[in-house]
């Protein structure tokens, strides 16, 4: 098909995401995506919900990638056409192989929320750290899925990437060179910025920690600093929201003395829940050892809300120390405490930094986000 500088694309997205808005990742590509459509291209999206192959849960994210190279291929012999396929980078080696053997087939774009070799080099050198037993088991099977995206990564036309350590991490090791590489970013929808702006009171000890409630996200960390803050403000709370994990789970990790003033939220399923939960905190902790480009950061951010992250990923990209929030060394539980109760006791460094987030976020939209993608799509079909 041929396809001019200034014609509209026929798109197919694909992720082994459930098919909704209320995931970051599936709202981050349907956000996108409707800008892309806005635009006035064609996008068609291949997700979870699509997935029909029986296979043990175990071992779904080593063989989703094939089935999904298979559905892609199926597809197209049954007349669908695109111009342009995006694929997640951990399914992306099925497809790759399938245009691998026909050229002529769609050009494929590898979609990173987080390169894989990164996140598992991340994992290992945490859990050094914290003296976490990492079994050959988990090795094993992590070495794996990398070793599967590494792949699918080399058989891409483009790589649309999350963060710049991304972007310099497969320029400088050979995996693609900079031409081919294009960093994107998350977005916020406009409902959140004219909320944010609306907020003239908010409840200075709020502490609110948005996320699955995983090793990854710095859980080990938030507990203790957490808690100590809790212990030394008695008017301070947590909200654990989000995290897909029932209270009974959750309360247990904390001292019997601070629990009742933690929350779970284990579920938010509407724009107007989560910015009435930004609404009810002044602090947002977000201390990761590996992300792509957190879409609860630029939603806090576009909220008003104070930032305590770790100085990697997407977070160093949008955050400046002491400007638009505050950075805490990755797996550091004391600096995090530390840090916290500076926010805690410091009402208008609070504010300060939650304003200089603010006027970050309002960069962030999503018809940019769409634009950076539409812009890696047009280099693809310039090169091919």
């Amino acid at each position: 098909m041929s396809v001019t500088e200034s014609s509209p694309l026929r798109i197919l997205r694909v992720a082994d995401v459930p098919d909704n808005r209320h995931g970051g990742m599936s709202r981050t590509m349907y956000c996108t995506g409707d800008c892309l459509i806005a635009r006035g291209h064609h996008v068609d999206y291949l997700f979870h919900d699509s997935f029909r192959w029986k296979i043990p849960v175990q071992i779904q994210r080593y063989l989703r990638a094939w089935e999904a190279g298979s559905i892609i291929k199926r597809r197209i012999a049954g007349g669908d056409t695109w111009d342009v396929i995006e694929v997640h980078e951990p399914l992306s080696i099925g497809y790759g192989c399938v245009r691998r053997r026909n050229p002529r087939l769609p050009p494929m774009v590898a979609f990173s929320y987080g390169i894989e070799s990164r996140s598992y080099d991340a994992m290992r050198s945490y859990r050094r750290l914290k003296g976490i037993p990492f079994s050959l088991k988990s090795r094993t099977t992590s070495r794996a899925l990398v070793w599967q995206a590494r792949l699918g990564v080399g058989l891409s036309s483009h790589v649309i990437c999350s963060n710049q350590q991304d972007v310099d991490y497969l320029a400088t090791n050979g995996h693609m060179p900079r031409s081919k590489l294009t960093r994107h970013h998350s977005g916020v929808e406009r409902v959140f910025l004219e909320a944010g702006a609306s907020i003239h009171e908010r409840p200075m000890k709020g502490i609110l920690f948005m996320g699955n409630w995983i090793e990854r996200k710095g859980i080990l960390d938030v507990i203790p600093a957490v808690t100590a803050a809790l212990g030394k403000y008695p008017d301070a709370y947590l909200t654990v929201a989000g995290c897909n994990c029932p209270a009974e789970v959750i309360l247990p990790s904390f001292p019997e003395s601070v629990r009742r003033r933690v929350r779970v939220i284990p579920h938010i399923s509407d724009l107007a829940g989560l910015i009435r939960v930004y609404q009810d905190h002044a602090v947002m902790l977000l201390p990761s050892y590996f992300e792509g480009h957190p879409l609860v950061m630029v939603e806090a951010a576009a909220m008003g809300l104070a930032i305590i992250t770790t100085p990697v990923c997407g977070m160093l990209d949008f955050i400046e120390d002491d400007v638009s929030g505050l950075f805490s060394p990755v797996g550091d539980s004391v600096r995090l405490s530390q840090t916290l109760e500076r926010l805690l006791s410091d009402h208008d460094k609070a504010v300060r930094l939650g304003q200089g987030a603010r006027v970050v976020a309002m960069s962030h939209t999503w018809d940019s986000a769409a634009a950076k993608i539409e812009r890696a799509y047009r280099s693809v079909l310039k090169d091919n």
